[in-house]
């Protein structure tokens, strides 16, 4: 998934993207980098795979919110 600094940079707990807090918490990490435009674009990826099977069954038995 390609992200922005912008978005690895987020720190406000109430409006933080799923993928920054993911990002910070250790459950993605950069797999590869580059410069478009003179911005550098990220992508994420999970570190091993029993991360990427942890989120996938933990994300499976997530409820959405009611808003």
């Amino acid at each position: 998934m390609p992200v922005s600094d912008e978005l690895l940079s987020s720190f406000d707990v109430d409006e933080i993207a799923p993928e920054a807090l993911l990002f910070q918490t250790g459950y993605l990490t950069i797999l590869r980098w580059k410069n478009i435009g003179g911005e550098t674009v990220y992508r994420l990826g999970y570190p091993n795979r029993e991360v990427r099977e942890g989120v996938r069954i933990r994300s499976s038995e997530i409820k959405p919110l009611n808003r």
